[in-house]
């Protein structure tokens, strides 16, 4: 077993530093005085942390495989590995989150709400303007507070480490 997945928050690299440190990056980054537009993208980046250690927990991964850069992530993964822990989230809150750009048919859209987390990431970083910040502006009302839910299971996937790796060698 690679000793990543031990639960020791002083193994720089570790999955249990990796994900505590998500809170420590957006308490520095003073997320709570942000406009809901910004904090999108903070909060995405960290559900997104937590996604890819989510799956490497979950089938054992070095994570520094999981945390490779260019390595993709799947939302049937995500999905199959939350429940796996046993996380306090929704699939379809997951779908809100993970969806590819080719999955966007799955969501359950309105007339304001059409497109998934992952999707507005994509389109405002691979085409950065206005057009695609509105978009943001529009849905995040509906999406971070999915996001910080998704943040809240992290207590769940540090005690998860704890029953499953603590007595590893």
């Amino acid at each position: 077993m690679d000793p990543s997945l031990k639960p020791d928050p002083r193994r720089k690299g570790s999955y249990y530093r990796r994900i505590e440190d998500i809170a420590r990056a957006l308490e520095n980054l003073q997320s709570d005085k942000l406009s809901e537009t910004m904090l999108f993208l903070l909060l995405y980046f960290g559900c997104e942390k937590i996604a890819r250690g989510l799956v490497g927990i979950h089938v054992r991964f070095p994570a520094t495989e999981a945390y490779r850069p260019g390595r993709p992530i799947q939302l049937k993964d995500i999905k199959a590995s939350a429940a796996a822990l046993g996380l306090p989230v929704l699939e379809q809150d997951l779908d809100w989150l993970f969806a590819s750009d080719k999955q966007q048919h799955i969501l359950h859209p309105t007339a304001d709400l059409t497109n998934s987390a992952r999707y507005l990431r994509n389109h405002l970083t691979h085409d950065f303007g206005p057009t695609n910040v509105a978009q943001i502006a529009k849905q995040a009302p509906f999406l971070n507070p999915k996001m910080k839910l998704f943040l809240g299971c992290v207590p769940a996937v540090l005690a998860y480490q704890h029953l499953h790796f603590s007595k590893v060698a």
